[in-house]
């Protein structure tokens, strides 16, 4: 009787830890999967940062948008559950000031070409976009650079 008890816990506990085991197999799998899928759309987004700085400091307006379409996929999937929160939270802080860049240069665009340059005050609003836009690319400056090189230290 007490080796059937016994058994019964051995195999009860070995179940557990091949959960455990495969849980965090998993974990990593999904962490390696992201990293792989970002990587590359971060650096050029941070080769796109260096160009748009330049421009705006030119008093030029930049055209070409950051990229996040790897985040918009992974975003929407569970993959982001295999990376540590503190990664997710940057990841996030990152791709909301990616976005936010997006959204101030085509309202700046919109202003030089669009309806909205046929408006009266136009030029201040532009130049208010711009500043702006100036302050998120310093924010993303701060930010984006340190955020690569943890994703490629990490594996």
């Amino acid at each position: 009787m007490f080796l059937i008890a016994f058994g019964a816990f051995v195999v009860a506990f070995a179940n557990i830890k091949y959960n455990r085991s495969r849980e965090l197999e998993n974990k990593r799998s999904k962490a390696l999967q992201v990293k792989a899928l970002l990587r590359p759309e971060l650096r050029r987004n941070e080769e796109l940062l260096g160009k748009m700085r330049s421009a705006l400091q030119a008093s030029n307006v930049p055209v070409e948008p950051f990229d996040t379409t790897a985040w918009k996929t992974i975003s929407g999937s569970d993959l982001l559950l295999g990376l540590p929160d503190q990664t997710v939270a940057e990841l996030m802080q990152v791709y909301r000031l990616l976005n936010q860049a997006n959204d101030l240069q085509t309202r700046v665009l919109e202003s030089t070409v669009g309806l909205m340059s046929a408006l009266g005050n136009s030029g201040n609003t532009r130049q208010l976009f711009l500043q702006e836009l100036s302050a998120v690319i310093k924010h993303l400056e701060q930010s984006l650079k340190p955020l690569i090189d943890r994703l490629e230290q990490s594996g």
